[in-house]
């Protein structure tokens, strides 16, 4: 009976000693699960699937505009939280995308498994999508480093065989990071338009995501030219 009290504090020093290596190694596990690009299979449904459904409400606001009469080339996707490049929502409202006289939509970004960067949806005319309407560059929403999973994932969802090969955008990207090229209302024209070849795409390709080097890129076309 002497020994009870030493005894009971090794115990309780044991099982503080296991409650603290657990914390400590379920931080690191957290850490490990941040900095990864594998995603499960529900979280990489869940990215595809409304990132499909947001580029779907896209073009129904970039169509309302275009048939309220707004020409191609003064639709706008000025807001706020984008980048400044595409101008104040508060300028010609009833062109703006997401402005509440314009095309009324909410603006959002791209869920965060969807990309192992922090990640907008981006608005580009320079790239003939292939087999879309004639040669001249289209309006397209990218979103950019897509995890190679969730570009699988989005392929198959808008037609593409499961475990088909990832199309390769044979010229310049889709995607680019140059400010500049963000769409204000010019189209890229004769030999600056990017044609992005045919190889593995099912034509034609109004949407797919699609390799530039080592990244993954998911495009739709809003307006075919």
């Amino acid at each position: 009976m002497v020994n009870e009290p030493t005894e009971r504090g090794n115990v309780f020093f044991v099982i503080l000693l296991g409650v603290t290596l657990f914390a400590s190694l379920s931080v690191a596990l957290l850490k490990m699960d941040r900095g990864s690009t594998n995603i499960s299979k529900e979280a990489v449904e869940v990215a595809a699937s409304k990132t499909l459904r947001y580029v779907a409400q896209l073009k129904q606001s970039v169509d309302f505009l275009y048939q309220d009469g707004v020409s191609e080339a003064d639709i706008r996707f000025a807001h706020p939280s984008a980048d400044a490049q595409y101008g104040d929502i508060t300028t010609n409202t009833s062109y703006q995308v997401f402005a509440e006289t314009g095309g009324g939509l909410a603006y959002t970004k791209p869920l965060a498994d969807i990309s192992s960067a922090d990640i907008d949806y981006e608005f580009f005319g320079f790239s003939a999508a292939p087999q879309v309407g004639t040669d001249e560059a289209d309006l397209m929403v990218v979103v950019r480093n897509v995890k190679e999973s969730v570009c699988n994932r989005l392929n198959e969802m808008v037609g593409y065989d499961k475990g088909a090969t990832i199309p390769s955008d044979s010229s310049t990207c889709v995607y680019s990071s140059t400010t500049s090229d963000k769409f204000t209302g010019t189209f890229a024209t004769g030999g600056d338009i990017n044609d992005m070849g045919t190889t593995d795409y099912r034509l034609p390709a109004y949407q797919a995501c699609v390799a530039c080097g080592s990244d993954y890129h998911f495009y739709s076309v809003l307006i075919e030219r």
